[in-house]
């Protein structure tokens, strides 16, 4: 769990750089947040299995 949150840490900030140099409504950005979302996804899916597995 640990390295989906190290990775939805890096891209978080790369979407922010990304978004504010060119635009929130780049294909590069669109591109990053929809990453974003697939990996914050993937870890609440984690986050529930383990709250169940306790």
């Amino acid at each position: 769990m640990e390295e989906i949150l190290a990775r939805i840490e890096r891209i978080r900030k790369e979407l922010i750089t990304i978004g504010m140099s060119e635009g929130f409504r780049s294909d590069k950005t669109l591109k990053l947040s929809k990453q974003l979302d697939g990996l914050i996804l993937q870890y609440q899916k984690l986050n529930i299995r383990e709250k169940q597995i306790s």
